[in-house]
């Protein structure tokens, strides 16, 4: 079914300055462009990349005022004129890049180009929908594609109580039951969830260094570290790498980008591995996302992963969700309610 846009006003989250609170109000409806998909929005996520784009600090950003948000799950209602895929009254799911691909989810209407959304089963209710798309693929995919894991291997998982990190550990322990998993996190409640989730070893950065804890406890070193931190520890990961074999899978920048200009050279004198991982690139390769979730909603279905939900906001309530990740204190995913 094709559509011509109309008059209609729907309910959506809007940034209009980076650095300021977003606003609940009725935005328009625009038209359709010929790949376009209009969704019912059910639940949307929040990410931390879109809190870094609301601060305008995301290498690529929005022109304002816009709706943040490319992660959702939801309902057809309208397809544009070249759309052969989905249909009104499809169960869709969408990870769209926001500014790009979306024009947002957090809203009661998102439009996404079919390109970046997916089928949802019947079986895979709206809330698990939309709190699996991002990390489940990014954890799948840097698990899969971007490093390789010996069958007794020792993996370091960063923040692994928050969206990708609660994926990789699940998806790691479920993957490669052989693996020994330590998992760093923030707090007492986490390391419980963190233990719970399949960690073999649980380090509460606020209580003892996970440096030296590793170094103590593996002292012929690790064999991948999941990186979403940046700068601050990478002389210390390059020293807990099992040399040869060692690798570094860098997929996030909390603390800055990686600008040591003698990486290089301490690289190869322990030859060690730096993997990088970013997904919106892989994004453009549909068969590759499809594959990838096939395999995420066998392992759904088998109850070999569950994603983790820390907590679910009213839209009107969005600010406080995003405080929430802000300061750090969720366990899990944290979604919107539309």
């Amino acid at each position: 079914m094709s559509s011509k846009g109309n008059s209609t006003n729907f309910r959506a989250a809007r940034l209009s300055s980076f650095g300021s609170p977003l606003r609940v109000e009725s935005v328009g409806l625009s038209p359709l462009g010929p790949r376009d998909v209009s969704i019912k929005v059910h639940f949307a996520g929040i990410n931390f990349y879109e809190l870094m784009i609301m601060d305008g600090k995301y290498p690529s950003l929005p022109t304002l005022p816009t709706t943040p948000g490319g992660e959702l799950a939801g309902v057809v209602l309208e397809t544009g004129s070249d759309v052969k895929t989905f249909h009104k009254g499809d169960r869709v799911f969408s990870l769209a890049q926001t500014g790009k691909g979306t024009t947002g989810s957090y809203g009661e209407i998102a439009q996404v180009n079919e390109q970046y959304l997916y089928a949802l089963p019947k079986a895979v209710s709206f809330k698990t929908g939309a709190s699996i798309p991002m990390v489940t693929f990014a954890a799948y995919a840097m698990l899969r594609k971007r490093v390789t894991i010996p069958e007794n291997g020792v993996v370091l998982i960063h923040s692994a109580a928050g969206g990708v990190g609660s994926a990789l550990i699940q998806l790691a322990d479920a993957m490669f039951p052989k693996l020994t998993i330590i998992g760093t996190c923030s707090n007492d409640q986490k390391a419980e969830t963190v233990h719970s989730l399949g960690a073999d070893v649980v380090i509460n950065t606020k209580k003892r260094s996970f440096v030296n804890e590793i170094h103590k406890n593996f002292p012929n070193g690790i064999d991948v570290i999941f990186d979403p931190v940046g700068q601050q520890y990478i002389d210390a990961h390059l020293s807990l790498l099992r040399p040869l074999y060692g690798t570094i899978c860098s997929y996030g920048t909390y603390t800055g980008p990686i600008t040591d200009s003698a990486l290089v050279t301490k690289l190869r004198k322990g030859n060690l591995t730096l993997s990088g991982f970013l997904m919106w690139p892989l994004l453009e390769h549909k068969e590759l996302c499809i594959d990838i979730f096939t395999n995420v909603f066998k392992l759904l279905s088998t109850k070999q992963f569950k994603p983790l939900i820390d907590k679910v906001f009213p839209l009107e309530k969005v600010n406080d969700g995003i405080a929430r990740i802000r300061q750090r204190k969720n366990i899990g995913k944290v979604l919107l309610k539309i």
